[in-house]
């Protein structure tokens, strides 16, 4: 057939590699669990394919990024209160369904991967936990850590003898 190059444009992208994930509200725990070494980025779409952009970012940072494509998912874009497309977010807070977004009105290229940089080469910020012992002295609760934490709850209740 005829040779445009919307056809062969679009048959060259359907073969780019994509390291891209389908993020549902019902995996989206299991894709911020994989790879916890990584920082997250979501590309929230209402598109069927994933843009060949797209998947050129998740080839050049895969060792650095997980990506994950959030399509037509009205409970995903509540919860992190994505109203226009495409929207591209870094997580900050995968948890609390929070992150940077790319604030551009156009995605070029050399802006994204600008963008992306400053989180491919940041180390995953992670919760801090505290492992606590309860203790039982004397009729007070507290709660402590280990020995080297040099952290104590404890916790006073007024009541009867």
């Amino acid at each position: 057939g005829k040779k445009e190059w919307k056809a062969i444009s679009a048959s060259a992208a359907s073969k780019m590699q994509s390291f891209v994930s389908v993020v549902t509200d019902e995996n989206y725990e299991k894709f911020i669990e994989t790879d916890p070494h990584k920082n997250k980025v979501l590309i929230f779409t209402e598109k069927k394919n994933t843009a060949p952009l797209i998947k050129g970012l998740s080839k050049t940072y895969k060792e650095k990024l997980s990506f994950g494509q959030v399509k037509r998912d009205p409970e995903l874009f509540k919860k992190f209160g994505v109203t226009t497309f495409p929207t591209l977010m870094v997580l900050s807070d995968p948890t609390a369904y929070k992150g940077e977004v790319y604030e551009m009105s156009e995605m070029k290229i050399d802006q994204l991967k600008k963008f992306l940089s400053t989180y491919a080469f940041q180390q995953q910020k992670k919760e801090k936990t505290q492992e606590l012992t309860r203790l039982a002295n004397k009729g007070n609760n507290a709660v402590c850590g280990k020995k080297s934490s040099n952290f104590c709850l404890i916790l006073f209740l007024k009541g009867k003898g």
